[in-house]
C-alpha cells in the first residue's frame, strides 16, 4: 500500500466525517420545521485490496464512503396551536395531498382554507380526504377538502345515547315516572337538544 493510498484512505475518513456533520447540521436546522423527520448517516468500509492474494484475509480497506442517509420515522411530538385547521397524526400513516406536479405524502400538518374553500398547505398542495354525501355517511372517494358553504342546515337532535352504571347498593324505589323524576330517581343529568331551526333547549 502506497503512500498516496494511504493518504487517500485518511482523506475518505474526513470526507464522511464532513457529510455526518452535514446531515447532523441540516437536523438542528430543521428543529422547529413543522414535521420534519431527522436523518441518520450510514457508512460502510471500503476493501480495496489483498496481500499476497489471500482469500478470505489480509484484506486492506480503502477508508469508508457513506452507503445512504436514512430518515427516521419516529413519532414526533405533537403540540398544541392556535389555528383550528392545524392537524397532526399520531402514529403511522402521511397527509395525502394533490399539487401541480401530482400526488405528494407529507407529517407537516399547518394548513388553511384558500380563497376557493380548499383546505391547503403552505405550498398550495390541496389536501385530500375521503368525501361524505348529503347524509353525513363517508364514501371511499378521495377528492380535494373544501368548505363549499358558509351555512350549514340545521339538524335537530333525533336521538340521544347515555352509557352509565347502575349503583347495585343504592336504595330500591318506586317506578320511574318521567313526570316527576326528582323523587322516582337517584340521579339526574342535563342534555342538550336542538330543533329544525338550531335553538337549543336543557
Amino acid at each position: 500500500m502506497g503512500i498516496l493510498s494511504s493518504m487517500y484512505t485518511g482523506i475518505s475518513g474526513m470526507r464522511g466525517s464532513g457529510e455526518a456533520l452535514s446531515v447532523y447540521g441540516n437536523n438542528i436546522a430543521n428543529a422547529n420545521t413543522t414535521g420534519f423527520k431527522t436523518s441518520r448517516p450510514e457508512f460502510q468500509d471500503i476493501v480495496g485490496a489483498a496481500v499476497k492474494n489471500t482469500i478470505g484475509g489480509n484484506q486492506i480497506g480503502r477508508g469508508i464512503r457513506l452507503a445512504g442517509v436514512k430518515e427516521m420515522m419516529s413519532q414526533g411530538a405533537i403540540v398544541s396551536s392556535d389555528s383550528p385547521t392545524d392537524l397532526a397524526i399520531s402514529g403511522e400513516g402521511m397527509f395525502v395531498l394533490n399539487g401541480r406536479e401530482g400526488q405528494a405524502y407529507s407529517r407537516a400538518g399547518n394548513f388553511h382554507f384558500d380563497r376557493e374553500g380548499k383546505l391547503v398547505n403552505s405550498d398550495g398542495y390541496r389536501v385530500q380526504g375521503f368525501q361524505a354525501d348529503e347524509s353525513g355517511k363517508v364514501t371511499s372517494k378521495m377528492a380535494d377538502i373544501s368548505v363549499s358553504r358558509t351555512v350549514i342546515e340545521a339538524q335537530p337532535t333525533k336521538k340521544v345515547d347515555m352509557f352509565l352504571n347502575l349503583d347495585l347498593r343504592a336504595e330500591k324505589m318506586a317506578k320511574f315516572d318521567p313526570n316527576r323524576p326528582e323523587t322516582t330517581s337517584q340521579f339526574s343529568t342535563g342534555v342538550t337538544v336542538y330543533d329544525s331551526a338550531a335553538l337549543r333547549a336543557p
